[in-house]
């Protein structure tokens, strides 16, 4: 009986098949998956949610245009994913080109938001509500046992916090995404004015405030979450009110100057008499504009410096490219490239994976008609 052999056409024939295999049975763990989250809630809104997990998947994301608030309440939006989280009077919710979902009434006596990466939170400072969500859906919605006083979110979708500790002064906690407690520091020493996690949740740094004589001092304890590696202590530099981490180093946001703390050694990066306007978000690069006299300086380290006439209304940094807002117009600035949007009555912008987005009185809208300077 001969032997039968396999041509190449036939091999061919055979790879074909385990490719298309491989996708039908990455296709079905995707539905099984999406059809689980969704397990329960499957109503108009779990329809919505999960139109943007294969928007997201098969069709390049998803993608913010417009939306509209009341000018009257109080509204933040911030973009996450190819979306827009929205918290307007007190509700949130996610808009994008597949309309409005995952509204969820929150009641925040004083919301505050931070965004890292592709997650947003929003906390009640002077209160015990913390909320995070990404493109995706709700991540958390929790109540604290302490009052909140400083909080941010990493990349990771990681919550560092900052509480007001009874029989302490205050005390710094790191959850992950399922808000369970990786660190804690309670310390009756010191004022935590500000806190920042690393991109990899490693290194959690705070700035702190104790009286030392008779003048306060500003300090930054760093700490290893593991608690593997001694707590590392510097004294602050500057006036300093707040600090960041980037992928490798930490920034030190100054009124007076933004400085870096790398390899246990801080150096100034900018130095100003007036802090004009500045944007700072978890595992990236600040932006920074100050004024010295009358010149008008915009700093992203290691990436942008530069001088102006007129300062701008408000600035953004995210993924290389650097947004400006001046009384008329947009100005981007990616590389050596830079477009310009004109505008009219813009208040604030902010970079989204779609390109810029400029916040009005009551809407928010991709800024689209530009043209290369």
């Amino acid at each position: 009986m001969a032997k039968k052999t396999l041509s190449k056409s036939d091999g061919k024939l055979t790879a074909l098949r385990i490719v298309r295999l491989a996708v039908l049975a990455a296709l079905a763990a995707v539905i099984i998956w999406a059809a689980l989250s969704l397990r329960g809630n499957f109503n108009s809104e779990g329809v919505r949610r999960m139109r943007s997990y294969f928007s997201d998947l098969f069709h390049g994301g998803l993608r913010f245009t417009e939306c509209e608030y009341d000018q009257d309440l109080k509204t933040m939006c911030v973009p996450i994913g190819g979306g827009m989280g929205v918290y307007t009077g007190d509700t949130y919710y996610f808009a994008s080109d597949l309309g409005t979902r995952d509204r969820t009434q929150l009641n925040y006596l004083d919301p505050t938001i931070s965004r890292g990466g592709d997650y947003l939170m929003i906390y009640d400072r002077g209160g015990t509500g913390v909320f995070m969500a990404s493109s995706f859906g709700v991540v958390l919605n929790r109540n604290l046992d302490s009052d909140i006083l400083y909080a941010e979110v990493n990349p990771r979708g990681y919550i560092t916090v900052v509480t007001n500790e009874a029989g302490y002064r205050t005390g710094l906690t790191v959850y992950d995404k399922k808000m369970n407690v990786c660190f804690k520091w309670q310390t009756p020493d010191y004022y935590i004015l500000s806190c920042a996690l690393s991109p990899d949740g490693r290194k959690v740094s705070a700035l702190c405030l104790t009286a030392g004589g008779e003048e306060l001092e500003s300090l930054i304890r760093v700490f290893d979450v593991s608690g593997k590696s001694e707590t590392l202590t510097y004294t602050a530099p500057g006036k300093p009110v707040r600090i960041c981490c980037g992928e490798e180093e930490l920034y030190i946001l100054g009124l007076d100057g933004l400085y870096s703390l790398k390899d246990g050694s801080i150096s100034a990066l900018a130095n100003y008499d007036e802090l004009l306007t500045y944007s700072m978000r978890s595992g990236e690069r600040p932006a920074v504009c100050g004024k010295t006299g009358i010149e008008i300086r915009l700093i992203v380290p290691d990436r942008f410096d530069t001088l102006y006439k007129e300062a701008p209304v408000s600035c953004d940094y995210s993924d290389g490219s650097l947004a400006m807002l001046f009384k008329d117009e947009i100005i981007v600035r990616t590389g050596t490239a830079v477009k310009q949007y004109p505008v009219s009555g813009c208040r604030a912008i902010a970079l989204s994976k779609n390109g810029p987005v400029a916040f009005y009185a009551d809407h928010a809208e991709l800024v689209t008609e530009g043209k290369n300077e």
